[in-house]
């Protein structure tokens, strides 16, 4: 009987140190899994910090360039150069300049048109 009973309880011994392992790889699993996570939370961080760094050398070159350029024209600033596809679009501040500085037709008739002019 003594046998029988200290099979049983062997067997319930066994069985209590395989549960607290597979629960002791778990908890090693799941440490596992929150120290992959806090890295790549640090790495995402690392990259958004560096993307502001080069952001804002970025935008501090162009702005001294730009400053550079101002002064090496006198103080003017040229237009901002337009991309190849867009060379024959001409703005509309342009484009109201220019037909303000050429006299418009304001009629076919000669009447109406000399008289336009004696107004002027």
């Amino acid at each position: 009987m003594f046998a029988f009973i200290r099979s049983l309880f062997t067997k319930s011994i066994n069985s209590i140190i395989a549960d607290i392992t597979k629960k002791i790889e778990h908890l090693h699993i799941v440490a596992e899994l929150h120290a992959a996570e806090s890295v790549v939370q640090t790495a995402i961080a690392k990259e958004a910090t560096a993307a502001r760094l080069f952001a804002d050398t970025e935008y501090s070159r162009a702005k001294s360039i730009a400053g550079k350029l101002t002064a090496q024209n006198g103080g003017r600033q040229e237009p901002a150069a337009r991309p190849s596809h867009q060379a024959p679009l001409t703005s509309l501040v342009l484009t109201e300049v220019m037909m303000s500085s050429v006299p418009r037709k304001m009629s076919s008739s000669p009447r109406i048109e000399a008289s336009v002019q004696k107004a002027l």
